[in-house]
């Protein structure tokens, strides 16, 4: 049993899987999978897996993934949104849940846009929120969440007001196959088959095969999902499911029988129901765990499967019998005793499992006496003899967290705010010391801190509450505050339920907008300040998604668009920064090789928006050029004195197939970097 905490993270990369699909050159079919995942947001380098193309005449993208996002825009002119014959109504716009609208000035006037209330802000991570006075254009905003959210122009409120009403797509129903010894297809041996889903919909596995397996969560930390999660099948032959997915995150699972080759991923994107729900809602606390070890795994092995494992005091270890005929008696140190029922004439059938709670730390082993002795259980003995592969095993136990997250980096936008409702808090929450735990949500105080759960709920900025780190954004509202200086307080809890310290920043608010009145120095006059902290350079990228295509005997090539990529600089300097990209060849683990060479890359002017800040980036690739694996090549730039906020870019993909390809899964990994300097 895997720990969310357990996983690999880096601080310069993150990886978002490709998962295969299957292909041929002939009429046969089989189970189509097109996957990605969540990309981290908050490190300047990013590692993508390409989704590649399906040779095949089987299923294609469309018929196995949900749509993807669609986007809208809204025009803007003197004195209406959307049309002229909207002046002083409210201009309806239709949305599905996860898409996205973004507004464009077809006017040089100033107006603004912003949400009526700030109760509609928690909206999936990002809102209408507030364009200030500006000539446009705003947005792209993703509605992740269904519902109606209002919004008006504060220069012109009689005339111009506006309503994005967010519907929740219909639930879809993803299948999965199962087979010896492969989730999805027999391409993700040894690899994690990933599921690319919306909240809501359901997932069901499906055994091609007579061969027992389980479906089972890698950790009980991913149970609070919306009432169900992914679960443990037991050892049957299927199927299993099926069970929906209504909460965004990601959730992981594997066959215990066979862990090594046998995993898969659900990534859930957006959550169900109406307005008026909080988002991505805070993660839920989790308490002890459990822990399995198989017994007797592999078939016929006299081995314990994990025999060597780390858990926290309070967890739960569960021994369950997979094959043969074995008990299980404690080591060193004695208790708590875990001598298996049957004792040493073995573990009946009848009784197959057994359960033990540790609540001390300390060093536990244990071994089976009918095929090892106590002297190799020992504390001195044991490493060696699990390396010399006896029927041994040894249990590590830790303290349990109970240290709360620190809180950094915490800024507030506009500073000073003149004119505006609410202000946008952001801040990195991160987990340290020697036992760590998930971020699972963060709030924001003004002026005086409250209970805990009190504040003003800050989402992660990534899509899940899943790292150590978490960086986090959200709306406070300031409306009716008088004209001032305030403190912003910020705090975040990890997944064992402990809040961490705040930590607080000063924000200033301006009835006028001005820098201050009155002519000079005299009597009255007052002195305001205002510290700006600065921030870091990131990229967040999401994946690249090819369609399926047939082999024709001809080169044939193939374009695509991901969803926007964000470059966002908070440093402050005005130092100018890169975004380049390699990639690797498109390789398939028994077909060939598609060369880097024919992947290429274009980025126009047009598909660069300014989200917020001054003078934008530029493009390095106005027209289409090759990727190399080993140089990188610069796609987007910015200037000294430019690229200073945050910026939209949706870069243009395409790949040739030569006629001489042969059918199979294709993948290659992108390398995005974000680099200071011109």
């Amino acid at each position: 049993m895997l720990h969310s905490s357990d996983r690999p993270r880096s601080h310069s990369h993150a990886r978002v899987r490709g998962a295969a699909f299957t292909a041929s050159d002939g009429p046969r079919l089989g189970p189509v999978a097109v996957t990605g995942a969540a990309v981290p947001r908050r490190f300047s380098a990013l590692l993508l897996t390409v989704i590649a193309i399906a040779v095949a005449t089987g299923l294609s993208f469309a018929d196995w993934m949900p749509s993807r996002a669609a986007a809208t825009t809204v025009a803007v002119g003197d004195f209406w949104f959307g049309n002229s014959s909207s002046v002083g109504v409210p201009f309806v716009t239709n949305i599905n849940r996860g898409d996205t609208v973004q507004w464009a000035w077809g006017t040089t006037r100033a107006h603004t846009v912003t949400e009526t209330d700030s109760a509609f802000n928690p909206n999936g991570g990002t809102n209408i929120g507030d364009s200030g006075s500006i000539a446009g254009p705003y947005g792209p905003i993703t509605f992740n969440t269904a519902g109606t959210f209002y919004y008006f122009c504060v220069l012109h409120p009689d005339d111009m007001r506006g309503q994005v009403n967010v519907a929740a797509p219909p639930a879809a129903a993803i299948t999965v196959a199962v087979g010896d010894f492969w989730f999805g297809n027999s391409g993700s041996v040894g690899a994690t088959f990933v599921v690319n889903i919306n909240g809501g919909d359901t997932v069901q596995w499906v055994w091609q095969t007579t061969r027992a397996h389980t479906v089972t969560e890698t950790d009980s930390a991913f149970s609070p999902n919306g009432g169900t999660n992914v679960g443990d099948s037991g050892s049957i032959a299927g199927p299993y499911g099926p069970i929906t997915f209504n909460n965004a995150g990601t959730f992981y699972y594997f066959c215990i029988l066979h862990p090594d080759d046998m995993r898969g991923q659900v990534n859930v994107t957006g959550s169900s129901g109406g307005g008026g729900s909080t988002g991505p809602a805070p993660g839920s606390v989790v308490g002890p765990r459990t822990s399995i070890i198989r017994i007797g795994y592999p078939e016929g092995a006299r081995l314990f499967s994990p025999n060597n494992i780390t858990i926290t005091a309070g967890d739960t270890v569960n021994w369950s019998l997979a094959y043969g005929n074995h008990d299980v008696t404690s080591g060193y140190p004695s208790s708590p005793s875990y001598q298996s029922p049957g004792g040493k004439a073995g573990m009946p059938t009848t009784v197959s499992s057994f359960s033990r709670v540790f609540n001390t730390t300390g060093t536990y082993t244990f071994y089976c006496d009918e095929h090892a002795g106590d002297s190799d259980a020992r504390i001195g003995d044991i490493d060696g003899s699990i390396r010399d592969g006896k029927m041994v095993g040894k249990i590590v136990v830790l303290a349990a967290d109970a240290t709360g997250p620190a809180t950094s980096g915490v800024s507030v936008s506009p500073n000073p705010a003149a004119g505006v409702s609410s202000v946008t808090v952001s801040a990195v929450i991160t987990d340290s010391g020697t036992v760590t735990s998930p971020i699972i949500n963060a709030e924001a105080f003004i002026n005086s801190v409250g209970t805990p759960g009190t504040g003003a709920f800050l989402p992660m900025t990534d899509g899940a509450w899943d790292e150590i780190s978490e960086s986090v954004s959200g709306s406070l509202s300031i409306a009716g505050l008088p004209a001032g200086s305030y403190s912003i307080y910020v705090r975040g809890q990890d997944q064992r339920g402990n809040w961490g310290a705040t930590q607080s920043v000063s924000l200033s608010i301006s009835s006028t907008g001005s820098g201050g009145g009155g002519t000079g120095g005299g009597a009255g006059t007052n002195t305001a300040t205002v510290v700006v902290l600065s921030g870091s350079l990131s990229n967040q990228a999401t994946p690249v998604a090819f369609a399926n295509v047939s082999l024709t005997g001809v080169d044939t090539v193939i374009s695509t668009s991901p969803l926007p990529w964000q470059a966002f600089d908070g440093t402050g300097t005005g130092s100018g920064w890169n975004v380049t990209v390699t990639s690797t060849d498109f390789t398939s683990p028994s077909s060939g090789i598609i060369g880097v060479s024919n992947f290429k890359v274009r980025l126009l002017s047009t598909a660069i928006t300014t989200v917020s800040g001054g003078s934008p980036p530029t493009t390095r690739v106005p027209t289409f050029v090759a990727l190399s694996t080993t140089a990188p090549l610069k796609v987007i730039s910015a200037s000294t004195g430019s690229g200073m906020g945050r910026y939209s870019y949706v870069p243009d993909f395409q790949l040739t197939i030569t006629g001489s390809t042969r059918s199979g899964t294709y993948t290659a990994s992108l390398a995005v970097t974000m680099n200071t300097g011109p």
